[in-house]
């Protein structure tokens, strides 16, 4: 049995249904969206599980500062009282909000331990878009909101970089989530070292490369406006996060990620516009 923790969340439901199209080995699948009932069925059923997953939900800014280290230490902790092997996936704010979840603190303290998890991966994501997004406003890629917008009015309103003439908007790390899912089973099918991984594109994209790549999928003339309201949180690409991927290539991940005008065409033309919002 796989055990999927937050499987109603937008990752969640992905990863969900790659392993239902890969049956591997047979095993059936158990998702949770209470993350605390979870404590209650390991113990009665940890000889059923072969993996815990843990995909993450994004949060409106201000949940950020209750990241949830200490469910995370619980979580790592029961499954090596049981010796089930564990997944962690979640979406690393910016720089400048505060989180009591800090990854490499994690990966120390767990080196402390004496008894651990079979096998143990933390993955970090930046800016996830693509097929199952939806959901409340604050859990919408970018990508899903200004394809929503252009859909609505026909044009699109960036915000300008603070102290900055550069009529390019904010850079991120944009990932498409079939991506991390390939990744993910990856990590599952071939157990390379435990630790915490970064997953992503590895390159910083501009809001406005974005938003035209969404226009040229929609095959539509690009309208974008700049308003002057300054950004009260992200002052530079230096206060956002960006996956670092030399260590998943040491332990030999070696496919690509798809570039943002591949992934948004085969996002708005494969799903948004056909209706098909999932894998």
């Amino acid at each position: 049995m796989i055990v999927i923790i937050g499987a109603d969340g937008f990752l969640g439901k992905c990863v969900a249904a790659k392993l239902r199209e890969m049956p591997w080995e047979g095993k059936s699948l158990m998702p949770f969206h209470d993350r605390e009932m979870f404590f209650d069925f390991l113990p009665v059923h940890y000889q059923e599980v072969d993996w815990i997953i843990y995909c993450d939900k994004r949060e409106k800014v201000e949940k950020h500062n209750t990241f949830r280290m200490e469910y995370v230490r619980q979580l790592w902790s029961v499954s090596a009282s049981y010796s089930v092997p564990l997944v962690y996936a979640f979406f690393q704010p910016d720089k400048d909000v505060f989180t009591d979840f800090q990854p490499e603190v994690f990966a120390t303290w767990t080196r402390k331990q004496y008894r651990k998890p079979p096998y143990w991966y933390i993955f970090r994501l930046s800016e996830l878009y693509g097929p199952n997004d939806g959901g409340p406003s604050e859990q919408m890629s970018h990508v899903l909101q200004w394809y929503q917008t252009i859909v609505e009015t026909g044009r699109v309103e960036l915000m300008k970089k603070r102290d900055s003439d550069d009529d390019t908007g904010f850079c991120r790390d944009y990932v498409y989530v079939k991506d991390v899912v390939r990744a993910l089973y990856w990590f599952m099918t071939h157990q390379p070292a435990s630790d915490v991984y970064d997953i992503g594109s590895g390159f910083a994209r501009t809001d406005m490369a974005v938003v035209h790549a969404i226009y040229q999928a929609m095959r539509s003339e690009p309208r974008i406006e700049f308003c002057g309201e300054e950004h009260k949180s992200t002052s530079s690409v230096d206060s956002v996060f960006m996956p670092n991927l030399s260590k998943l290539r040491r332990i030999g991940y070696k496919k690509d990620f798809m570039t943002v005008e591949k992934g948004v065409k085969s996002y708005v033309q494969r799903y948004l516009q056909t209706g098909n919002k999932y894998l």
